[in-house]
């Protein structure tokens, strides 16, 4: 099963490189999401075992799926550190 996290929205003055990042998908956010994760105590997964599929839906918007609630996280949990993970990215 997958979670669809919420939409992240980009503004148009938001950076060419995270857009850019974002479009393709590049697997520094899965990096960065393992990264999140292994913050939480007695949590551990595999890089491999991890989805992480970031969909363009428009110039500014754009969908992230994940199959984090496969591994036990509720929808929340998966959001906030899939949130997380971006944020650090982006700063």
């Amino acid at each position: 099963m997958r979670a669809v996290i919420r939409y992240l929205r980009i503004p148009e003055s938001g950076t060419s490189c995270l857009r850019w990042d974002l479009k393709a998908n590049s697997p520094i956010f899965k990096k960065a999401l393992l990264n999140r994760l292994g913050l939480k105590q007695d949590f551990v997964i595999a890089e491999s075992d991890l989805s992480l599929v970031i969909s363009q839906i428009d110039d500014t918007d754009f969908a992230v799926e994940t199959n984090l609630e496969s591994f036990g996280l509720t929808r929340e949990e998966a959001h906030k550190f899939v949130e997380s993970a971006l944020l650090v990215r982006a700063i």
